[in-house]
């Protein structure tokens, strides 16, 4: 199928496939004689599954790793499982990062409010975090 065609069936820009497939994440389609990309449709579900794990938070790098163990197939149900626990403790962490820059931007908000005029002075070692 062509690459409209295959732009049509799964929702995203021909821009993107052929970035895709630049960079290795899917194969290199076959050329029709007159230069024409011509993709097989095994192409509509892996493109689904990458735009699936890019939506889950996955980059482009990790997507090709998840590919690479499977090349032209589906990973396995053990390699996605893995790779999305491997996703939830970064996440984790990340949020808990998060939280404890908010606590400390609480706190800077609270002391400049209670000391109007403190951003008057350099000395900062008086803003507890």
């Amino acid at each position: 199928m062509k690459i409209g065609e295959l732009s049509e069936r799964t929702g995203l820009p021909a821009s993107r496939i052929r970035y895709y497939e630049t960079h290795g994440l899917i194969p290199p389609a076959d050329r029709a004689p007159n230069g024409y990309r011509d993709y097989d449709a095994s192409m509509i579900e892996r493109l689904r599954m990458i735009d699936l794990a890019k939506s889950l938070g996955f980059s482009l790098e990790e997507i090709s790793g998840l590919m690479a163990t499977s090349p032209g197939a589906r990973p396995s149900c053990e390699t996605v499982s893995a790779a999305l626990e491997q996703k939830l403790v970064a996440i984790d962490a990340h949020m808990k990062q998060l939280r404890e820059t908010r606590r400390r931007i609480d706190s800077t908000l609270r002391y400049l409010k209670e000391n109007p005029g403190a951003e008057a002075h350099a000395d900062v070692s008086r803003i507890r975090f």
